[in-house]
C-alpha cells in the first residue's frame, strides 16, 4: 500500500506534490514491540498514531457558529430552525442574549403563542437557560457552543448545570470502570459498600 502511494505521489507534477504535502495530516506514528528477553522472539507489535493537532486537555473544540446555524435551519422543529438559529447568531462572548422586539414580531399575528411555545421548548430541552438575577436574559448551553476562555466556560457550566465541569473526574470514572471488570464478585460488593459510605 505504501509503495503504491509513493509511486502515485512520485508521478505527480511538482505543483500538485506541494499542494498534497500542505494538506497531509501530520502526526507521530509510534511502534511498540514486546520481546521475550530470553529467546529474543517478538511477542507482539502495537502501532499507535497521535495527531500533531490534538485537543489540549480541558479545552473545548473549535466550532463554527455559521455551520451550526446552517444545521439548525434544516430541522423541522420551528423552535430549533428559527429561535435557536437566532440565539446562536446573537450570543455574546459570555453566551448571553435576549430576544429583541424585531425578532419577536417576526413570528407574525400569533406571535405571543408561538414565541412562548418555542422558548419553552428550548428551556425544557436545555438548549437555553435563564440567566440568574437578570430579567429577560438567557444563556446558550455551553456544551452546544462557547467561544470564550475556558475559565468562563467552567463558570457558565456550573451556573447552568449546578455542578463543576470536571473532565478529570470523568476520566477517573472510566479508568475505575475498566479496572472493576477484573475484580471478583466479593471485591465488587466491598467496593460498592465503600462508595456508598463516601456519599
Amino acid at each position: 500500500m505504501n509503495e503504491e502511494f509513493k509511486k502515485a505521489n512520485e508521478s505527480l507534477p511538482a505543483e500538485e506534490k506541494e499542494q498534497l504535502q500542505k494538506y497531509q495530516k501530520k502526526g507521530i506514528t509510534k511502534i511498540t514491540q514486546s520481546v521475550d528477553q530470553q529467546s529474543g522472539e517478538i511477542l507482539s507489535t502495537e502501532t499507535t498514531y497521535s495527531s500533531e493537532k490534538k485537543r489540549v486537555k480541558g479545552t473545548f473544540g473549535i466550532s463554527d457558529p455559521e455551520e451550526i446555524i446552517r444545521l439548525t435551519r434544516q430541522s423541522k422543529i420551528r423552535a430549533i430552525n428559527t429561535m435557536l438559529a437566532y440565539v446562536i447568531d446573537t450570543i455574546d462572548w459570555n453566551n448571553e442574549f435576549s430576544f429583541d422586539k424585531k425578532f419577536i414580531n417576526s413570528y407574525g399575528e400569533h406571535k405571543s403563542d408561538r414565541f412562548f411555545t418555542d422558548r419553552k421548548y428550548l428551556l425544557e430541552n436545555k438548549y437555553i437557560f435563564n440567566k440568574p438575577g437578570k430579567k429577560n436574559r438567557f444563556t446558550l448551553n455551553v456544551n452546544l457552543l462557547f467561544r470564550g476562555p475556558i475559565y468562563k466556560a467552567a463558570e457558565l457550566y456550573e451556573e447552568q448545570f449546578g455542578e463543576e465541569m470536571n473532565q478529570d473526574s470523568k476520566l477517573e470514572l472510566s479508568k475505575i470502570k475498566k479496572k472493576a471488570t477484573k475484580l471478583s464478585k466479593e471485591d465488587i460488593k466491598k467496593l460498592i459498600e465503600d462508595l456508598q459510605k463516601m456519599l
